[in-house]
């Protein structure tokens, strides 16, 4: 809570005012009792797209002592999990708890700070509302919608109709 950061593993090239108290990772952790998950950003050192994890630290007392916190890279999730190859999976998504696209398996490098709002109004409310669901649309996609409760967004696959039944 002083203001003190330490990465691991390390790395340089974080300017002399980097505050980490000031970023949002921090400061939604600061506010919970439990862990929370942000939305992506691109991570200073290297790592790319990343996903950070943080929790608050409390002494105890309760007194905050400081928050902890992770960065997990999302190529491989992106890469091999969102839309595995042995899965007749179109394109899969990763929509926020507000319905709005963080990631898609077509998406490499998206932008971060344009988070579009998933196109199909029904699963952006299933998203938002946490519901399963399995939604078929006129032109033969099913959209499956799972529900990450953990981090409050869900995975949605996009999946073509004669695919699905051809297998």
């Amino acid at each position: 809570e002083t203001g003190g950061h330490v990465s691991w593993p390390g790395h340089g090239g974080l300017p002399p005012d980097f505050d980490p108290r000031q970023r949002p990772w921090y400061v939604q952790a600061r506010a919970s009792e439990r862990p929370v998950w942000g939305a992506p950003y691109v991570a200073a050192g290297g790592l790319g797209l990343v996903v950070p994890c943080s929790r608050a630290l409390r002494g105890p007392d309760g007194a905050l002592l400081g928050v902890a916190g992770l960065d997990v890279p999302l190529g491989h999730v992106i890469d091999d999990m969102l839309a595995p190859p042995s899965l007749p999976i179109r394109e899969a998504f990763l929509p926020d708890a507000e319905g709005r696209i963080l990631v898609s398996s077509t998406a490499r490098d998206p932008d971060v700070d344009a988070t579009p709002p998933f196109p199909d109004t029904q699963v952006a409310a299933d998203a938002r509302g946490q519901r399963f669901s399995s939604l078929r649309r006129p032109d033969g996609t099913w959209y499956l919608v799972y529900p990450l409760s953990a981090v409050g967004w869900s995975w949605v696959a996009a999946v073509d109709e004669a695919v699905l039944l051809a297998e």
